[in-house]
């Protein structure tokens, strides 16, 4: 299986899991969950393998949290947070602005005004 496969196989099941703790498991754990190889997660994901699974499946979320508001920039930000599995709108707000300096209300109020072209 390709390197990029099994990185969108590992972070689906992630995101899918039904318990809250998703994000405190490490990578031989969820190798096992996924009978597939330690060793091919832990390549994929460093050799930290608490702290880069972590890190890698945060920039998902708020990359899946950008993408939602480029699609529809008017979302439900307590919504958008719920969904993407953050602890509260304080939580998504918090680790939005610090990934893209922005908070994602603003973000969407620039995706609004870019679709209407005001930033020619």
């Amino acid at each position: 299986m390709k390197k990029n496969g099994i990185t969108k196989r590992a972070v689906e099941f992630l995101f899918k899991r039904s318990d809250d703790n998703y994000l405190s498991r490490d990578i031989k754990e969820t190798a096992e969950e996924m009978d597939t190889f330690f060793v091919l997660l832990q390549s994929l994901f460093g050799t930290n393998k608490y702290r880069a699974l972590r890190c890698f499946l945060e920039r998902e979320r708020l990359s899946r949290a950008v993408h939602s508001l480029d699609k529809n920039p008017d979302s439900n930000i307590e919504e958008l947070s719920r969904k993407l599995g953050f602890n509260g709108v304080e939580e998504f707000e918090s680790k939005f602005e610090e990934f893209f300096l922005v908070r994602p209300g603003l973000y969407g109020e620039y995706v609004k005004k870019r679709s209407a072209g005001a930033y020619k």
